[in-house]
């Protein structure tokens, strides 16, 4: 499958050895015969001539090594003692026994030193031609205590940047946004700087994330700024541009499992399995052991049955009621929108748990009005016949920490894998909220920082 980014096979632990160098940021190779062990009770320093890694992490089963000039001489001396390389048995052990919060790289200095960089800017409301300009010098985003300042190296368009583009129900929902502002909620990258109160990452640490539509800075950028509880390691295994794909569809669908009382022998109706949120959510759903039935378009079909649904019906044409022959569902996760709600609640039995994460059916609503029609709903819905009614949101009040550490463990280990529609350069962003917007997209649009 062309459009899967994420890794196809388990980590091979004798892959190349320039891999693992780039991976764990170790000496060059002609210097790997002068690491030897730490001493129990080190901590983590930076000094001229000497990287050293503390012990807290060997106590986890961790590598813990050092590197000087002086060991470095010790260790060629008895290289020509005794002939031979010292270095493989170490590079074998080290793979084997490696993991992607393991062995950290020492804390260094910010070289990002400049204060503008590469940005993609909304200036206005409308179409990407007339909302969107590139600028080279933007200022550069402010690091609050908590927060991460990441170098980005891959970021995704999702639906919440197209309708902040274009200004969707700016005036009905009583919304601000302040202009110029950088556009993008989801990205992958490397930290540069921690503020004072960051516990959790170090500088030199792979990190995805995502942020809230009301950031003052978005991720459309060369450097960006996300919170510590809206980031998560990247397993070394996954690129950078499969993790960015995962944020915004991965904690939507995680957060709609706890809804859908997600179990073995329950059997869930995903509409739209095609999508970012879609596609992750059946996946999510088989892995909670659940039956999944999902609808999309007759050209991803292949797709998404491809994810493990159990059954795959085009939405375009095919009718719920008749394709699954009077069936009823346990749940339903909703990602396509109003269209199909009255067909997707006959089909939902009593008792059942309904899951939106679309608000079209109100729109020309003021804020108040629609929370207010929306538990209107809800209670009618119940009365009825006792079906909960959900909307789910990207963020929780906590920060979605915990759903992109669980993404990335279900990453890490190829049980879960996001769709990519196309990769874009990011001089090409116009094309990228294009497709966006497109009805033939597949999956996820994203965006290479690699040339900034």
């Amino acid at each position: 499958n062309s459009k899967h980014l994420g890794p196809t096979a388990p980590t091979d632990t004798r892959r190349p050895l320039r891999h693992l160098q780039a991976a764990m940021a170790l000496p060059s190779l002609s210097s790997l015969h002068a690491l030897r062990p730490l001493r129990a009770g080190s901590w983590m320093r930076s000094v001229a001539g000497r990287c050293a890694v503390g012990s807290a992490h060997a106590e986890q089963g961790r590598c813990v090594w050092s590197w000087n000039a002086r060991t470095r001489s010790a260790a060629e001396g008895k290289q020509q003692q005794r002939g031979g390389s010292p270095h493989l048995a170490f590079v074998r052990s080290f793979a084997a026994t490696a993991h992607h919060r393991g062995t950290r790289r020492p804390p260094k200095a910010d070289t990002h030193t400049s204060h503008t960089m590469a940005a993609a800017v909304q200036y206005g409301y409308g179409d990407p031609s007339s909302a969107i300009r590139i600028e080279h010098s933007f200022p550069r985003p402010a690091l609050a205590p908590d927060h991460l300042l990441v170098h980005v190296h891959a970021s995704a368009v999702n639906r919440i940047d197209t309708a902040m583009m274009r200004g969707c129900r700016r005036e009905e929902l009583e919304l601000d946004y302040p202009l110029p502002r950088i556009l993008g909620r989801e990205c992958a990258g490397e930290v540069v700087s921690t503020g004072s109160d960051v516990t959790d990452f170090s500088v030199g640490d792979r990190v995805f994330g995502m942020l809230d539509m009301f950031a003052p800075a978005g991720t459309h950028a060369h450097l960006a700024v996300l919170p510590e509880n809206h980031a998560a390691h990247i397993p070394l295994s996954l690129p950078s541009l499969a993790a960015a794909a995962l944020p915004f569809g991965g904690v939507v669908a995680h957060n709609a499992l706890h809804h859908l009382r997600a179990d073995v022998g329950r059997t869930v109706l995903v509409c739209g399995g095609a999508g970012n949120i879609g596609s992750l959510a059946v996946q999510l759903l088989k892995h909670s052991g659940c039956r999944v039935i999902a609808t999309c378009k007759a050209q991803d079909v292949v797709q998404v049955c491809r994810l493990g649904a159990d059954i795959v019906l085009d939405g375009q044409s095919d009718s719920l009621r008749w394709a699954l022959s009077g069936e009823r569902v346990d749940g339903v996760l909703n990602t396509v929108g109003d269209a199909v709600e009255e067909e997707c609640l006959e089909v939902l039995s009593n008792g059942g748990h309904y899951v939106t994460t679309s608000f079209n059916y109100l729109q020309g609503t003021s804020t108040r009005s629609m929370f207010v029609r929306l538990f209107a709903l809800r209670l009618k819905l119940l009365a009825q016949r006792n079906i909960s009614y959900d909307f789910v949101l990207h963020l929780t009040h906590d920060g979605p920490r915990e759903a992109l550490t669980a993404l990335a463990h279900m990453a890490e280990h190829n049980t879960l894998r996001a769709l990519v529609d196309r990769v874009y350069p990011f001089e090409d962003i116009l094309a990228a909220y294009e497709r966006e917007e497109s009805e033939e997209r597949c999956g996820k649009v994203l965006l290479d920082h690699s040339a900034l």
